[in-house]
């Protein structure tokens, strides 16, 4: 039944927005991640972590330049955020 009731919103989500989406979810009761995939970067993540995305996924992002110091500076701001959110 659960699985079905996932089914069926993941269909009905095409075109959302994330907010759009978290407030689906909380509509729903589910307890589901969601994934912004691409595009992310220091102005993006802000607004896809308020809008309700827990996970990430952020190639470029991380990868140009020093991987050390970038994993670093992103965990920092990802941190700086969800205080923010908290």
């Amino acid at each position: 039944m659960a699985s079905e009731k996932i089914t069926a919103i993941i269909e009905s989500v095409k075109g959302l927005t994330v907010l759009e989406l978290k407030e689906l979810i909380d509509r729903e009761e589910l307890d589901v991640d969601i994934q912004v995939d691409g595009g992310i970067n220091d102005e993006t993540m802000e607004t896809v972590m308020k809008a309700g995305a827990n996970l990430l996924v952020a190639g470029s992002y991380v990868f140009s330049g020093d991987l050390e110091t970038n994993v670093y500076s992103i965990q920092k701001k990802m941190d700086k955020i969800k205080s923010e959110i908290d």
